[in-house]
């Protein structure tokens, strides 16, 4: 890490000083975050402006200085029925379970332990965070 001009190490700081540095950077990085957002709808318009030209001349690559770009085609799920795409993957689940993501949802599941549920093979884990408010 390099040195910054006024840096000060966090473990050499005031509560207060903490405080008021994280909220500096969570401002910051809002900032910076909106006007990412900004920068990629002016991509997507872009880029979709550029795939309808390329498609409609019927031209795969192109060139311009040195920047190349070409279409790009790939396959995606979109499940139209959940309910039977679990059960299909049921029949077989040993040869099908990777189709899955290897995630429980926190919700559902703070629920059932709520509830007095355990869930065989999870052990809940207390994640702990800082929440910060402007007053």
């Amino acid at each position: 890490m390099t040195e910054k001009e006024g840096y000060k190490a966090p473990e050499l700081m005031a509560l207060g000083e903490l405080i008021t540095s994280i909220y500096k950077l969570k401002q910051r990085r809002k900032s910076l975050a909106e006007a990412d957002r900004d920068l990629r709808v002016e991509q997507d318009t872009l880029e979709a402006n550029l795939l309808v030209r390329l498609t409609d001349a019927e031209i795969v690559t192109a060139r311009s200085g040195n920047t190349n770009v070409t279409i790009s085609e790939i396959v995606v799920p979109a499940v139209d029925d959940f309910d039977e795409t679990l059960k299909w993957i049921g029949e077989d689940f040993d040869n099908r379970k990777h189709l899955l993501h290897r995630r429980i949802a926190s919700g559902p599941y703070k629920e059932t332990i709520n509830m007095g549920e355990s869930v065989p093979g999870i052990s809940p884990f207390t994640k702990r965070g800082i929440n910060l408010k402007k007053l």
